[in-house]
């Protein structure tokens, strides 16, 4: 499980000691930069998954970074606690960012309500990324990204595609006396086993049907070597 990671944006040290001091949570990952630009800089490169904005920087400063934020990709959906004095930038900022949810509180809040809200969004952030997981099992990533930034996956035709299914010998037999719940843990193990070989070969997982195993190589993007790829993971 990915860990929830906050940057906070002000020039001010006072300010950056105040927020690091409020968050005492161990699965909060905390960070500060000075200005707007150093923060789109850094999470260009890695997954943020909530930004505190404290509204210290002149309007055109604020409303371009706002701005920029929705656009990158990687982080449409990251949600910004502004600390204001003045509410009325709220709508202002939540009409320029096309991404996430706009959140505020007044300078001031208490350590309490800080990390409150901070939890809210915390947990949120986690389901989110369970039920990725859980969509990716059943899914390729491409697929989960296109669902969540268009709604939609139209159909696409792939020209050279290797598939493999895999099945255990005897399954039924071999099983017949095993405990409904070790046969479940014996198949999650072996399956868990089949994803990282899959992985390491940069194959697709498509889908698991009782004993079986289903991947292939070439879909959702093109590589090179399809077969000798999935000959090698079927030998693993």
């Amino acid at each position: 499980m990915k860990s929830f990671k906050v940057i906070c944006i002000s020039g001010i040290e006072k300010v950056q000691r105040r927020f690091e001091s409020a968050v005492y949570d161990p699965k909060i990952s905390f960070s500060h930069v000075e200005n707007t630009e150093k923060c789109l800089d850094l999470i260009e490169h890695q997954e943020v998954a909530f930004i505190i904005y404290c509204d210290e920087f002149k309007t055109e400063q604020r409303n371009n970074f706002f701005k920029k934020l929705g656009h990158l990709k990687l982080n449409r959906d990251v949600n910004v606690l502004i600390f204001t004095k003045n509410e009325s930038v709220i709508p202002i900022c939540n009409a320029l960012y096309a991404g996430g949810v706009v959140d505020h509180l007044p300078f001031g809040a208490s350590f309490g309500l800080i990390n409150s809200r901070l939890e809210v969004y915390k947990r949120l952030y986690l389901k989110k990324q369970r039920i990725r997981e859980l969509l990716e099992n059943m899914m390729p990533a491409a697929v989960v990204d296109e669902l969540e930034t268009r709604g939609k996956f139209p159909p696409r035709r792939h020209g050279l595609v290797t598939v493999m299914f895999t099945d255990f010998v005897r399954f039924t037999e071999k099983t017949e006396d095993i405990h409904p719940v070790e046969l479940v843990n014996l198949l999650d193990w072996y399956y868990r086993a089949f994803d990282k070989i899959i992985k390491d070969h940069k194959l697709e997982k498509i889908k698991t049907i009782g004993d079986a195993y289903m991947c292939a190589g070439g879909l959702p993007k093109r590589i090179g070597f399809n077969p000798i790829r999935v000959t090698l993971a079927a030998i693993a």
